[in-house]
Protein backbone atom coordinates (compact mmCIF):
# COMPACT_ATOMS: atom_id res chain seq x y z
CA UNK A 1 0.00 0.00 0.00
CA UNK A 2 0.97 3.90 -0.80
CA UNK A 3 -0.45 6.15 1.65
CA UNK A 4 0.39 9.90 0.51
CA UNK A 5 -0.70 12.46 3.03
CA UNK A 6 -1.38 16.06 1.78
CA UNK A 7 -0.65 17.87 5.53
CA UNK A 8 -0.60 21.78 5.83
CA UNK A 9 3.07 21.55 4.90
CA UNK A 10 2.64 19.87 1.54
CA UNK A 11 -0.14 22.21 0.63
CA UNK A 12 1.74 25.64 1.38
CA UNK A 13 5.03 24.26 -0.74
CA UNK A 14 3.07 22.53 -3.42
CA UNK A 15 0.92 25.78 -3.75
CA UNK A 16 3.89 28.07 -3.50
CA UNK A 17 5.30 25.91 -6.39
CA UNK A 18 2.78 26.37 -8.62
CA UNK A 19 2.19 30.17 -7.99
CA UNK A 20 5.70 30.28 -8.91
CA UNK A 21 5.54 28.20 -11.73
CA UNK A 22 2.34 30.09 -13.35
CA UNK A 23 4.39 33.32 -13.39
CA UNK A 24 7.85 31.91 -14.59
CA UNK A 25 5.94 29.47 -16.97
CA UNK A 26 3.61 29.64 -19.56
CA UNK A 27 1.42 26.47 -18.95
CA UNK A 28 2.21 25.66 -14.75
CA UNK A 29 -0.39 22.87 -14.50
CA UNK A 30 -3.14 22.90 -11.71
CA UNK A 31 -4.14 26.15 -9.98
CA UNK A 32 -2.42 27.55 -7.33
CA UNK A 33 -5.65 27.86 -5.30
CA UNK A 34 -6.20 24.13 -4.78
CA UNK A 35 -6.33 23.66 -1.07
CA UNK A 36 -4.91 20.10 0.21
CA UNK A 37 -8.91 18.51 -0.18
CA UNK A 38 -8.94 19.58 -3.89
CA UNK A 39 -5.01 18.29 -4.42
CA UNK A 40 -5.62 14.82 -3.18
CA UNK A 41 -9.38 15.10 -5.35
CA UNK A 42 -7.53 16.29 -8.25
CA UNK A 43 -5.14 13.35 -7.93
CA UNK A 44 -7.60 10.27 -7.51
CA UNK A 45 -9.73 11.68 -10.35
CA UNK A 46 -6.76 11.75 -12.83
CA UNK A 47 -5.91 8.21 -11.54
CA UNK A 48 -9.52 7.06 -11.90
CA UNK A 49 -9.31 8.64 -15.32
CA UNK A 50 -6.44 6.70 -16.70
CA UNK A 51 -7.57 3.32 -15.19
CA UNK A 52 -10.53 3.68 -16.75
CA UNK A 53 -8.77 4.36 -20.11
CA UNK A 54 -6.47 1.15 -19.68
CA UNK A 55 -3.32 3.16 -18.78
CA UNK A 56 -1.61 1.20 -16.23
CA UNK A 57 -1.79 3.16 -12.48
CA UNK A 58 -2.03 2.13 -9.45
CA UNK A 59 -5.51 1.66 -8.49
CA UNK A 60 -6.72 3.79 -5.58
CA UNK A 61 -7.73 2.15 -2.33
CA UNK A 62 -9.29 4.94 -0.75
CA UNK A 63 -9.53 8.62 0.81
CA UNK A 64 -10.12 9.92 4.07
CA UNK A 65 -9.39 12.66 6.50
CA UNK A 66 -7.08 12.89 9.97
CA UNK A 67 -8.96 15.16 12.88
CA UNK A 68 -6.03 18.08 11.78
CA UNK A 69 -7.48 18.78 8.67
CA UNK A 70 -4.79 16.34 6.74
CA UNK A 71 -5.73 14.37 3.37
CA UNK A 72 -4.79 11.01 2.99
CA UNK A 73 -4.99 8.98 -0.53
CA UNK A 74 -4.25 5.42 -0.48
CA UNK A 75 -3.26 3.38 -2.95
CA UNK A 76 -1.96 0.36 -4.35
CA UNK A 77 1.90 -0.85 -4.88
CA UNK A 78 3.92 0.34 -5.97
CA UNK A 79 4.88 -3.00 -7.91
CA UNK A 80 7.52 -3.82 -9.92
CA UNK A 81 11.12 -2.91 -10.44
CA UNK A 82 13.13 0.87 -11.10
CA UNK A 83 13.02 1.81 -14.37
CA UNK A 84 17.01 1.85 -13.56
CA UNK A 85 17.96 -0.54 -16.75
CA UNK A 86 15.42 -0.83 -18.84
CA UNK A 87 16.11 -2.92 -22.29
CA UNK A 88 14.06 -1.79 -25.82
CA UNK A 89 11.37 -3.44 -24.93
CA UNK A 90 10.60 -1.88 -21.63
CA UNK A 91 11.45 1.71 -23.45
CA UNK A 92 8.57 1.06 -25.54
CA UNK A 93 6.28 -0.16 -23.09
CA UNK A 94 6.82 3.15 -21.39
CA UNK A 95 5.94 5.11 -24.37
CA UNK A 96 2.99 3.08 -25.22
CA UNK A 97 1.52 4.20 -21.64
CA UNK A 98 2.15 8.11 -21.87
CA UNK A 99 0.94 7.58 -25.30
CA UNK A 100 -2.22 5.91 -24.02
CA UNK A 101 -2.40 8.87 -21.38
CA UNK A 102 -2.30 11.57 -23.74
CA UNK A 103 -4.98 10.08 -26.56
CA UNK A 104 -7.48 7.41 -24.33
CA UNK A 105 -7.19 9.36 -21.16
CA UNK A 106 -6.60 12.76 -22.60
CA UNK A 107 -4.69 13.87 -19.67
CA UNK A 108 -0.94 14.72 -19.23
CA UNK A 109 0.83 13.47 -16.72
CA UNK A 110 2.64 16.80 -15.89
CA UNK A 111 5.79 15.42 -13.27
CA UNK A 112 7.67 12.34 -15.21
CA UNK A 113 10.23 11.52 -13.33
CA UNK A 114 12.33 8.10 -13.02
CA UNK A 115 10.79 7.40 -10.18
CA UNK A 116 7.15 7.71 -11.66
CA UNK A 117 8.00 4.84 -13.67
CA UNK A 118 7.74 1.05 -12.11
CA UNK A 119 8.76 -2.30 -14.53
CA UNK A 120 6.42 -4.81 -14.56
CA UNK A 121 6.72 -7.90 -16.20
CA UNK A 122 4.78 -6.95 -19.30
CA UNK A 123 4.77 -3.59 -19.04
CA UNK A 124 5.60 -0.42 -16.99
CA UNK A 125 3.45 1.84 -14.91
CA UNK A 126 2.72 5.36 -14.28
CA UNK A 127 3.00 6.53 -10.91
CA UNK A 128 2.72 10.57 -9.26
CA UNK A 129 -0.20 11.61 -11.27
CA UNK A 130 -0.37 14.77 -8.56
CA UNK A 131 0.57 17.27 -11.45
CA UNK A 132 -1.60 15.94 -13.90
CA UNK A 133 -3.95 18.38 -16.50
CA UNK A 134 -7.37 17.00 -17.44
CA UNK A 135 -7.53 19.69 -19.91
CA UNK A 136 -3.88 19.85 -21.52
CA UNK A 137 -2.61 22.25 -23.68
CA UNK A 138 -0.27 21.69 -26.49
CA UNK A 139 2.90 22.78 -24.77
CA UNK A 140 1.69 20.49 -21.96
CA UNK A 141 1.77 16.96 -23.76
CA UNK A 142 5.18 18.06 -25.76
CA UNK A 143 6.16 18.69 -21.86
CA UNK A 144 5.67 15.17 -20.80
CA UNK A 145 7.06 13.92 -24.52
CA UNK A 146 10.25 16.21 -23.53
CA UNK A 147 10.07 14.77 -20.41
CA UNK A 148 9.85 10.60 -21.01
CA UNK A 149 12.51 11.44 -23.85
CA UNK A 150 14.76 12.60 -20.84
CA UNK A 151 14.04 10.00 -18.08
CA UNK A 152 14.48 7.49 -20.81
CA UNK A 153 17.62 8.88 -21.97
CA UNK A 154 19.16 8.81 -18.29
CA UNK A 155 18.43 5.75 -18.06
CA UNK A 156 19.54 4.07 -21.52
CA UNK A 157 20.81 6.92 -23.41
CA UNK A 158 19.41 9.37 -25.71
CA UNK A 159 19.47 7.28 -29.20
CA UNK A 160 17.61 4.25 -27.73
CA UNK A 161 15.23 6.81 -25.84
CA UNK A 162 14.60 8.63 -29.10
CA UNK A 163 14.43 4.94 -31.30
CA UNK A 164 11.66 4.11 -28.82
CA UNK A 165 9.76 7.39 -29.25
CA UNK A 166 9.67 7.38 -33.13
CA UNK A 167 8.90 3.27 -32.98
CA UNK A 168 5.82 4.53 -31.25
CA UNK A 169 4.37 8.09 -30.92
CA UNK A 170 2.72 9.31 -34.21
CA UNK A 171 5.50 11.60 -36.51
CA UNK A 172 2.92 14.55 -36.06
CA UNK A 173 3.05 14.54 -32.11
CA UNK A 174 6.97 14.44 -32.23
CA UNK A 175 7.14 17.31 -34.45
CA UNK A 176 5.14 19.54 -32.84
CA UNK A 177 7.45 18.66 -29.62
CA UNK A 178 11.05 19.52 -31.24
CA UNK A 179 10.67 23.49 -30.28
CA UNK A 180 9.78 22.04 -26.68
CA UNK A 181 12.96 19.64 -26.50
CA UNK A 182 14.84 21.62 -23.88
CA UNK A 183 15.41 22.33 -20.07
CA UNK A 184 12.85 24.63 -19.58
CA UNK A 185 10.18 22.64 -20.34
CA UNK A 186 11.53 19.46 -17.85
CA UNK A 187 10.70 19.45 -13.92
CA UNK A 188 13.76 21.30 -11.64
CA UNK A 189 14.30 17.56 -10.43
CA UNK A 190 14.36 15.87 -13.41
CA UNK A 191 16.37 18.89 -15.12
CA UNK A 192 19.08 18.60 -12.01
CA UNK A 193 18.93 14.49 -13.03
CA UNK A 194 19.29 15.27 -16.77
CA UNK A 195 22.32 16.91 -15.73
CA UNK A 196 24.06 14.33 -13.72
CA UNK A 197 23.58 11.54 -15.96
CA UNK A 198 25.64 14.10 -18.74
CA UNK A 199 22.55 14.61 -21.02
CA UNK A 200 22.24 17.69 -23.21
CA UNK A 201 18.58 18.45 -24.05
CA UNK A 202 20.30 20.01 -26.92
CA UNK A 203 21.49 16.52 -27.96
CA UNK A 204 17.89 14.88 -27.36
CA UNK A 205 16.62 17.70 -29.98
CA UNK A 206 19.17 16.96 -32.38
CA UNK A 207 18.85 12.97 -32.38
CA UNK A 208 14.82 13.30 -32.52
CA UNK A 209 15.12 15.49 -35.31
CA UNK A 210 17.65 13.28 -37.06
CA UNK A 211 15.91 10.06 -36.97
CA UNK A 212 12.92 12.10 -38.10
CA UNK A 213 14.40 13.70 -41.18
CA UNK A 214 13.24 17.08 -40.28
CA UNK A 215 14.91 20.49 -39.33
CA UNK A 216 15.43 21.34 -36.03
CA UNK A 217 13.26 24.49 -35.51
CA UNK A 218 13.46 27.52 -33.28
CA UNK A 219 13.13 26.50 -29.64
CA UNK A 220 9.46 27.78 -28.51
CA UNK A 221 8.85 30.81 -25.61
CA UNK A 222 8.28 28.17 -22.47
CA UNK A 223 8.94 30.98 -19.84
CA UNK A 224 6.88 33.94 -19.50
CA UNK A 225 9.59 36.41 -18.98
CA UNK A 226 13.45 36.04 -18.84
CA UNK A 227 16.20 37.34 -16.11
CA UNK A 228 17.29 40.01 -18.35
CA UNK A 229 13.45 41.09 -19.05
CA UNK A 230 13.30 41.17 -14.57
CA UNK A 231 16.22 43.21 -14.42
CA UNK A 232 14.97 45.93 -17.07
CA UNK A 233 11.59 46.00 -15.07
CA UNK A 234 13.37 46.71 -11.92
CA UNK A 235 15.49 49.12 -13.21
CA UNK A 236 12.89 50.88 -14.89
CA UNK A 237 10.75 51.23 -11.49
CA UNK A 238 14.04 52.60 -9.62
CA UNK A 239 14.36 55.25 -12.41
CA UNK A 240 10.60 56.06 -12.70
CA UNK A 241 10.44 55.96 -8.40
CA UNK A 242 13.40 58.56 -9.09
CA UNK A 243 11.53 60.97 -11.71
CA UNK A 244 8.29 60.81 -9.80
CA UNK A 245 10.02 61.67 -6.58
CA UNK A 246 11.97 65.13 -8.32
CA UNK A 247 8.29 65.79 -9.73
CA UNK A 248 6.57 65.54 -6.60
CA UNK A 249 8.95 67.79 -5.02
CA UNK A 250 8.75 70.52 -7.55
CA UNK A 251 4.65 70.45 -7.94
CA UNK A 252 3.00 69.08 -10.89
CA UNK A 253 1.32 72.17 -11.52
CA UNK A 254 4.86 73.93 -11.61
CA UNK A 255 5.54 71.75 -14.19
CA UNK A 256 2.51 72.64 -15.98
CA UNK A 257 3.30 76.02 -15.84
CA UNK A 258 6.73 75.90 -17.39
CA UNK A 259 5.69 73.71 -20.12
CA UNK A 260 2.96 75.95 -21.23
CA UNK A 261 5.40 79.02 -21.21
CA UNK A 262 8.13 77.45 -22.84
CA UNK A 263 8.91 78.51 -26.57
CA UNK A 264 7.98 75.82 -29.39
CA UNK A 265 10.45 77.48 -31.95
CA UNK A 266 13.61 76.77 -29.85
CA UNK A 267 12.00 73.38 -28.95
CA UNK A 268 11.78 72.46 -32.76
CA UNK A 269 15.61 73.73 -33.57
CA UNK A 270 16.44 71.15 -30.52
CA UNK A 271 14.67 68.25 -32.30
CA UNK A 272 15.98 69.10 -35.40
CA UNK A 273 19.50 69.44 -33.76
CA UNK A 274 18.99 65.81 -32.68
CA UNK A 275 18.52 64.45 -36.14
CA UNK A 276 21.59 66.27 -37.77
CA UNK A 277 23.79 64.21 -35.17
CA UNK A 278 22.42 61.17 -37.07
CA UNK A 279 25.11 61.78 -39.82
CA UNK A 280 28.31 61.86 -37.65
CA UNK A 281 27.82 57.91 -37.13
CA UNK A 282 29.00 57.98 -40.84
CA UNK A 283 32.26 59.58 -40.31
CA UNK A 284 32.91 56.74 -37.08
CA UNK A 285 31.56 54.00 -39.90
CA UNK A 286 33.61 55.11 -42.59
CA UNK A 287 37.02 55.37 -40.50
CA UNK A 288 37.00 51.06 -40.14
CA UNK A 289 35.02 50.60 -43.36
CA UNK A 290 37.07 50.25 -46.62
CA UNK A 291 33.73 49.56 -48.71
CA UNK A 292 31.85 52.71 -49.77
CA UNK A 293 29.16 53.07 -47.79
CA UNK A 294 26.26 55.62 -48.73
CA UNK A 295 25.37 58.67 -46.76
CA UNK A 296 22.07 58.41 -46.76
CA UNK A 297 21.41 55.15 -45.46
CA UNK A 298 23.68 55.31 -43.20
CA UNK A 299 22.39 58.37 -41.72
CA UNK A 300 18.91 56.71 -41.62
CA UNK A 301 20.29 53.87 -39.83
CA UNK A 302 21.30 55.77 -36.98
CA UNK A 303 17.16 56.88 -37.50
CA UNK A 304 15.94 53.50 -37.58
CA UNK A 305 18.25 52.55 -34.39
CA UNK A 306 16.36 55.05 -32.19
CA UNK A 307 13.30 53.14 -32.99
CA UNK A 308 15.27 50.05 -31.72
CA UNK A 309 16.70 51.30 -28.78
CA UNK A 310 13.11 51.60 -27.25
CA UNK A 311 12.73 47.94 -27.45
CA UNK A 312 15.48 46.61 -26.52
CA UNK A 313 19.35 48.02 -24.71
CA UNK A 314 20.73 50.76 -26.49
CA UNK A 315 23.80 49.29 -26.93
CA UNK A 316 22.23 45.54 -28.26
CA UNK A 317 19.96 47.08 -30.55
CA UNK A 318 23.20 49.70 -32.16
CA UNK A 319 25.66 46.87 -32.53
CA UNK A 320 23.29 44.42 -33.99
CA UNK A 321 22.09 46.60 -36.44
CA UNK A 322 25.25 47.62 -38.32
CA UNK A 323 25.95 44.32 -38.51
CA UNK A 324 23.46 43.01 -40.97
CA UNK A 325 23.77 46.84 -42.59
CA UNK A 326 27.40 46.53 -42.96
CA UNK A 327 27.39 43.01 -43.99
CA UNK A 328 24.88 43.84 -46.50
CA UNK A 329 27.82 45.87 -48.32
CA UNK A 330 30.59 43.23 -48.36
CA UNK A 331 32.00 44.16 -45.10
CA UNK A 332 33.33 40.88 -43.25
CA UNK A 333 31.41 39.80 -40.05
CA UNK A 334 34.64 40.03 -38.49
CA UNK A 335 34.71 43.65 -39.31
CA UNK A 336 31.32 44.28 -38.80
CA UNK A 337 31.16 42.57 -35.44
CA UNK A 338 34.58 44.30 -33.89
CA UNK A 339 33.33 47.69 -35.20
CA UNK A 340 30.76 48.17 -32.44
CA UNK A 341 32.79 47.38 -29.64
CA UNK A 342 35.68 49.54 -30.95
CA UNK A 343 33.11 52.93 -31.94
CA UNK A 344 31.86 52.37 -28.17
CA UNK A 345 34.94 52.04 -26.82
CA UNK A 346 36.41 55.20 -28.42
CA UNK A 347 33.17 57.41 -28.09
CA UNK A 348 33.61 56.26 -24.38
CA UNK A 349 36.97 58.00 -23.65
CA UNK A 350 35.22 60.45 -25.76
CA UNK A 351 33.06 61.15 -23.42
CA UNK A 352 35.53 60.63 -20.67
CA UNK A 353 37.73 63.48 -21.94
CA UNK A 354 35.15 65.99 -22.41
CA UNK A 355 33.43 65.54 -18.98
CA UNK A 356 37.04 66.14 -17.65
CA UNK A 357 37.73 68.83 -19.65
CA UNK A 358 34.32 70.79 -18.92
CA UNK A 359 34.67 70.45 -15.47
CA UNK A 360 37.98 71.72 -15.51
CA UNK A 361 36.12 74.33 -17.32
CA UNK A 362 33.19 75.40 -15.41
CA UNK A 363 35.69 75.51 -12.54
CA UNK A 364 33.79 73.70 -9.99
CA UNK A 365 32.94 70.33 -8.79
CA UNK A 366 29.72 69.20 -9.73
CA UNK A 367 27.44 67.29 -6.96
CA UNK A 368 26.60 64.43 -8.30
CA UNK A 369 26.78 61.42 -5.07
CA UNK A 370 23.45 61.39 -4.61
CA UNK A 371 22.54 60.29 -8.25
CA UNK A 372 24.16 56.99 -8.02
CA UNK A 373 26.49 54.87 -5.61
CA UNK A 374 27.44 52.81 -9.06
CA UNK A 375 30.86 51.06 -8.79
CA UNK A 376 32.77 51.42 -11.60
CA UNK A 377 35.65 49.80 -9.99
CA UNK A 378 33.31 46.55 -9.37
CA UNK A 379 32.15 46.82 -12.63
CA UNK A 380 35.62 46.36 -14.23
CA UNK A 381 36.44 43.60 -11.67
CA UNK A 382 33.61 41.54 -12.96
CA UNK A 383 34.29 42.54 -16.73
CA UNK A 384 37.59 41.31 -16.28
CA UNK A 385 36.25 38.13 -14.47
CA UNK A 386 33.85 37.19 -17.01
CA UNK A 387 36.82 37.58 -19.71
CA UNK A 388 39.06 35.31 -18.21
CA UNK A 389 36.04 32.61 -17.41
CA UNK A 390 35.53 32.88 -20.86
CA UNK A 391 39.06 32.26 -22.43
CA UNK A 392 39.57 29.32 -19.66
CA UNK A 393 36.46 27.85 -20.69
CA UNK A 394 37.48 28.24 -24.87
CA UNK A 395 40.52 26.85 -23.99
CA UNK A 396 39.86 23.92 -22.22
CA UNK A 397 37.17 22.56 -24.39
CA UNK A 398 38.51 21.49 -28.08
CA UNK A 399 34.98 21.56 -29.88
CA UNK A 400 34.95 25.44 -28.57
CA UNK A 401 38.44 26.07 -29.49
CA UNK A 402 38.57 25.01 -33.02
CA UNK A 403 35.31 27.63 -33.33
CA UNK A 404 36.03 30.51 -31.56
CA UNK A 405 39.91 30.88 -31.70
CA UNK A 406 40.20 31.01 -35.55
CA UNK A 407 37.34 34.18 -35.03
CA UNK A 408 39.30 35.83 -32.39
CA UNK A 409 42.41 35.66 -34.30
CA UNK A 410 40.92 37.46 -37.14
CA UNK A 411 39.04 40.29 -34.43
CA UNK A 412 42.06 40.90 -32.65
CA UNK A 413 43.96 41.34 -36.13
CA UNK A 414 41.01 43.42 -36.92
CA UNK A 415 41.06 45.97 -33.77
CA UNK A 416 44.53 45.99 -34.23
CA UNK A 417 45.00 47.17 -37.59
CA UNK A 418 42.59 49.77 -36.23
CA UNK A 419 44.36 50.73 -32.84
CA UNK A 420 47.87 50.87 -34.59
CA UNK A 421 46.34 53.34 -37.04
CA UNK A 422 46.15 56.83 -35.54
CA UNK A 423 44.35 58.45 -38.59
CA UNK A 424 41.49 55.68 -37.54
CA UNK A 425 41.51 56.63 -33.96
CA UNK A 426 41.61 60.31 -34.56
CA UNK A 427 38.92 60.06 -37.11
CA UNK A 428 36.66 57.67 -35.09
CA UNK A 429 37.74 60.09 -31.89
CA UNK A 430 36.20 63.29 -33.84
CA UNK A 431 32.99 61.62 -35.15
CA UNK A 432 32.12 60.72 -31.68
CA UNK A 433 33.17 63.95 -30.26
CA UNK A 434 30.98 65.99 -32.49
CA UNK A 435 27.97 63.58 -32.13
CA UNK A 436 28.45 64.24 -28.30
CA UNK A 437 28.79 68.52 -29.33
CA UNK A 438 25.68 68.12 -31.11
CA UNK A 439 23.62 66.24 -28.61
CA UNK A 440 24.62 69.13 -26.16
CA UNK A 441 23.77 72.32 -28.97
CA UNK A 442 20.47 70.46 -28.81
CA UNK A 443 19.99 70.34 -24.93
CA UNK A 444 21.35 74.38 -25.24
CA UNK A 445 18.23 74.85 -27.33
CA UNK A 446 15.64 72.71 -25.15
CA UNK A 447 16.94 75.42 -22.03
CA UNK A 448 16.98 78.16 -24.09
CA UNK A 449 12.87 77.24 -24.54
CA UNK A 450 12.28 77.95 -20.67
CA UNK A 451 14.61 80.33 -20.18
CA UNK A 452 17.47 78.96 -18.71
CA UNK A 453 20.76 78.98 -19.40
CA UNK A 454 24.60 77.48 -18.60
CA UNK A 455 28.14 77.95 -20.00
CA UNK A 456 28.29 75.24 -22.62
CA UNK A 457 30.64 73.90 -20.99
CA UNK A 458 28.36 73.19 -17.75
CA UNK A 459 25.78 71.82 -20.71
CA UNK A 460 27.86 69.65 -22.27
CA UNK A 461 28.75 68.15 -19.24
CA UNK A 462 24.93 67.91 -17.79
CA UNK A 463 24.43 65.96 -21.84
CA UNK A 464 27.40 63.70 -21.87
CA UNK A 465 26.78 62.52 -18.01
CA UNK A 466 23.42 62.06 -18.61
CA UNK A 467 23.69 60.06 -21.87
CA UNK A 468 26.86 58.02 -19.95
CA UNK A 469 24.55 56.89 -16.84
CA UNK A 470 21.73 56.47 -18.71
CA UNK A 471 23.69 53.83 -21.38
CA UNK A 472 24.63 51.70 -18.37
CA UNK A 473 21.16 51.18 -17.51
CA UNK A 474 19.61 48.09 -18.34
CA UNK A 475 15.95 49.60 -19.66
CA UNK A 476 15.64 50.13 -23.29
CA UNK A 477 16.59 53.44 -24.18
CA UNK A 478 16.81 54.63 -20.77
CA UNK A 479 13.72 55.36 -20.43
CA UNK A 480 12.99 57.13 -16.81
CA UNK A 481 16.49 56.82 -16.06
CA UNK A 482 17.79 59.62 -18.37
CA UNK A 483 15.25 62.13 -17.32
CA UNK A 484 16.16 61.66 -13.41
CA UNK A 485 19.77 61.97 -14.24
CA UNK A 486 19.42 64.99 -16.44
CA UNK A 487 17.63 66.81 -13.85
CA UNK A 488 19.96 65.80 -11.28
CA UNK A 489 22.46 67.17 -12.74
CA UNK A 490 20.60 70.62 -14.57
CA UNK A 491 20.03 71.09 -10.52
CA UNK A 492 23.34 70.80 -9.29
CA UNK A 493 24.90 72.66 -11.89
CA UNK A 494 22.39 75.73 -10.53
CA UNK A 495 19.05 75.72 -12.90
CA UNK A 496 16.52 75.87 -10.67
CA UNK A 497 14.70 72.54 -9.57
CA UNK A 498 11.32 73.44 -11.36
CA UNK A 499 12.53 74.52 -14.63
CA UNK A 500 15.44 71.02 -14.63
CA UNK A 501 12.84 68.87 -14.41
CA UNK A 502 10.52 70.47 -17.11
CA UNK A 503 13.71 70.68 -18.86
CA UNK A 504 14.70 67.18 -18.29
CA UNK A 505 11.26 65.67 -19.27
CA UNK A 506 10.75 67.96 -22.40
CA UNK A 507 14.19 67.80 -24.23
CA UNK A 508 13.74 63.78 -23.93
CA UNK A 509 10.60 63.87 -25.61
CA UNK A 510 11.96 65.96 -28.40
CA UNK A 511 15.10 64.39 -28.66
CA UNK A 512 14.53 60.11 -27.75
CA UNK A 513 10.49 59.85 -28.15
CA UNK A 514 9.92 61.66 -31.07
CA UNK A 515 12.43 60.47 -32.83
CA UNK A 516 11.57 57.23 -32.95
CA UNK A 517 8.56 57.77 -35.07
CA UNK A 518 10.74 58.85 -38.12
CA UNK A 519 13.06 56.01 -36.92
CA UNK A 520 10.23 53.21 -37.68
CA UNK A 521 9.66 54.77 -40.89
CA UNK A 522 13.14 54.62 -41.93
CA UNK A 523 12.96 51.32 -40.61
CA UNK A 524 10.87 50.03 -42.42
CA UNK A 525 12.43 51.68 -45.53
CA UNK A 526 16.01 50.23 -45.23
CA UNK A 527 14.08 46.63 -44.84
CA UNK A 528 12.10 46.97 -47.82
CA UNK A 529 15.27 48.27 -49.67
CA UNK A 530 17.20 45.28 -47.98
CA UNK A 531 19.95 47.54 -46.55
CA UNK A 532 19.29 45.42 -43.38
Amino acid sequence: MNIKIYGIDAESQQSAERVWRSLWYRTAGPSPRSGRSEQAQHEALAVLTARDAGVCVPAIVGVGQGGEGDVLLVSAGPLGEPFDHPDDATLRSAWRELRDLHTKARITHGGLQQASIRVLPETVELLGLSKASLFPTDQQIASDVTSMLAVEAIAAGSTRSVTAAVDVVEREVLESTLPFVQEAALEPELRKQLKAAGVEAETLRRDLAEQLGAEAPELAAVKRVKISQVFVALGAVIAANALISQVTDVGFDTLVDEVQNASLAWLVVAFLIKIASYSTEYISLKAIVTQPLPFSPTMLLQSAKSFIGLVVPSVVGSVGMNIRFLQNFGVSLTVATTQGPVIGFIGFLAEVVLLVLCAWAIGQEVETNSLTNFDAGGLIAIAIAVVVVGLVVVLAMPKFREKVLPVLREAVMSVREIVLSPSTLGQIFAGETLNKLIGALSLAATMAAFGASLPFAAVIFVSVGTGLLAGLSPVPGGIGVAEATMSGLLTASGVPAEQAVSIAIIHRVMTAYLPPILGFFSFNWLTKQKYI
